[in-house]
């Protein structure tokens, strides 16, 4: 799977997948870092709220699908959610 990323002002990021799909993602709040969905790779972002609270998103793919799951719920949580689908 062919995936591009492009960085502008270090402020915003896209992922332009494979299919065509993209997705847009805040570089200057948020903080990304590899992981694994049902050992597929993915990409885990945090992002610190106003009120302090974390938020979460999780994006891979698997069997040709992009999936993304996003909340302000624990990371555990969050986990658990992308495991279950599919």
């Amino acid at each position: 799977r062919r995936q591009r990323q492009m960085c502008i002002r270090d402020r915003t990021c896209y992922v332009v997948r494979q299919g065509g799909s993209e997705e847009i993602m805040d570089n200057e709040h948020t903080v990304y870092e590899k992981t694994k969905v049902k050992e597929n790779p993915a990409t885990l972002g945090i992002s610190r709220n106003f009120d302090g609270t974390k938020s979460y998103y999780l994006f891979w793919e698997e069997n040709g699908m992009a999936y993304t799951v996003t909340g302000n719920i624990t990371l555990e949580e969050l986990r658990r959610v992308a495991e279950n689908i599919a």
